[in-house]
């Protein structure tokens, strides 16, 4: 039986992280602040901004 291994190289640069950062503590404000009101789209906003806040301090 043969095994593959996949091996994700990273691609992700110093502005790139930068902007992951800075997008994502915009989403966490606009929740935050109370900007916006829809349920939905909070939760939406909250788990994004999650994602590219660690994508943006990991570096993956």
């Amino acid at each position: 039986m043969r095994t593959t291994k996949i091996s994700f190289k990273q691609n992700i640069g110093n502005t790139d992280r930068l902007i992951r950062i800075a997008i994502g503590i915009l989403l966490m404000l606009l929740v935050f602040y109370n900007i916006v009101t829809s349920n939905i789209l909070r939760n939406l906003l909250i788990i994004t901004s999650t994602v590219l806040l660690i994508e943006g301090v990991i570096g993956y």
